[in-house]
């Protein structure tokens, strides 16, 4: 057998390497997406549980209390909640706002591959039981996948404040589909989508009074354990935390 020898390459020389055969040029951009390759993206799965919850009234009777100008002169985050709930219909209006968003900004129909769906994490909404659902806007559908109580998502999350939130919001999507559709810009556009969408969750939220954070999310290993999500078919990209702010611990935990 005839040996083969390589050549050391420093850390440098990797990482160049590396840039050069995931770049993106102008070519790559501009190629129009691939067909689905089953006719329709992928969705997540739930198991045999109730029917799905309809809300009543999709969006709050009043208006915004904040304007879009104070809600940016105030932003900061939070990840330290206090116990009170989050009403359904302010939760429905920042998912909708966030699905508006992504759709405003990629309304090509073709663009299916990379468009994140929104799973909520329940633990104090009022009107939905503590549980993992999936939101479709044009019904304002809450399906529930899982039932979950605070222990469950504190598995679910690397920093455990966050498991004492009411709600997370978590963009979701199939890196298979987005990398078929579009190449390795398929999987950036995923990302950027998924960011966007979980921003504009946040400003929404923020103009009801709620606060909160972005973050990474759940983690895949506890998030596996209660929704059919492979990380590459099916993969949790980006999230945010929603509530109302608590005053800061003089010990923050570990």
């Amino acid at each position: 057998m005839r040996a083969v020898v390589t050549t050391p390459r420093s850390g440098g020389q990797l990482l160049a390497e590396l840039m050069s055969a995931v770049r993106t040029d102008n070519e790559d951009v501009r190629r129009p997406p691939r067909p689905a390759r089953d006719g329709a993206p992928r969705l997540l799965r739930g198991r045999k549980l109730p029917a799905p919850v309809r809300v009543r009234a999709g969006h709050p009777a009043e208006p915004a209390s904040l304007g879009l100008d104070e809600v940016l002169e105030r932003r900061r985050s939070e990840r330290f909640f206090t116990g009170e709930g989050v009403d359904l219909e302010v939760l429905t209006e920042a998912l909708a706002s966030a699905v508006d968003a992504d759709a405003d900004l990629w309304p090509a129909p073709e663009e299916w591959a990379t468009r994140p769906l929104l799973v909520v994490a329940a633990l104090r909404v009022r009107g939905l039981s503590p549980g993992i659902y999936r939101f479709d806007a044009p019904t304002s559908t809450y399906a529930l996948l899982a039932e979950v109580d605070r222990d469950a998502v504190a598995q679910m999350v690397l920093q455990v404040e966050y498991a004492d939130a009411p709600v997370i919001v978590a963009a979701v999507g199939s890196p298979a589909d987005a990398v078929h559709s579009r190449g390795d810009h398929g999987l950036r556009l995923l990302h950027l989508r998924a960011g966007s969408a979980c921003y504009a969750a946040l400003l929404a939220a923020s103009r009801r009074g709620l606060t909160g954070s972005v973050f990474a999310g759940f983690l895949p290993s506890g998030l596996r354990h209660h929704v059919v999500a492979d990380g590459y078919h099916l993969s949790q990209v980006f999230a945010v935390a929603l509530g109302r702010v608590a005053a800061y611990p003089e010990t923050p935990p570990v």
